[in-house]
């Protein structure tokens, strides 16, 4: 009885103090816009694991058409612009994967299931994650989910249905 007493009062302190809490337990999301979009590219960096062997810096330019349904078209662009909300103001490190769809084959003709890569963004302000149908391969139809994470909180899962 004497080390149930003294692990319920444990408990109760470690859930009520900081040493429990994520980093991120202040940071939500909130998605402001979504579907095919167009941009302009600023700059390439390399990137081992992704379809393509690169990731593609760009600018906004604008949403063509607020849909989570795209033509899998050469060319076509997806994004989701959001906003990291925080009381504070401050960069956050976060995980941006897509999943990609059952069959998905990298430029050597291997699986992959997802691509995936880490940024830091700012809080409080618009932001965006998107995906360019670049190479033949990458056009495939299917479900594309965006999935966004801080730490192990996620944040954002948003499906794309391409067909």
């Amino acid at each position: 009885m004497k080390y149930i007493i003294i692990a319920i009062i444990t408990a109760s302190l470690l859930s009520s103090c900081g040493l429990c809490r994520s980093k991120y337990d202040d940071i939500n999301i909130e998605v402001l816009d979504f579907g095919l979009c167009q941009s302009e590219t600023i700059s390439r960096d390399e990137m081992d694991n992704s379809l393509t062997g690169n990731h593609k810096n760009e600018k906004l330019i604008e949403f063509i058409e607020h849909t989570d349904s795209i033509e899998a078209l050469l060319n076509a662009q997806f994004a989701v612009r959001y906003m990291l909300k925080s009381t504070k103001r401050k960069n956050v490190l976060i995980d941006i994967t897509w999943k990609l769809p059952k069959g998905t084959r990298d430029q050597q003709g291997d699986l992959m299931e997802k691509v995936g890569y880490q940024i830091k963004q700012p809080t409080n302000f618009g932001v965006w994650s998107s995906y360019t149908l670049d190479l033949p391969n990458e056009v495939q139809r299917g479900t594309w989910i965006l999935i966004i994470k801080a730490g192990k909180k996620k944040l954002l899962e948003k499906n794309f249905y391409l067909y």
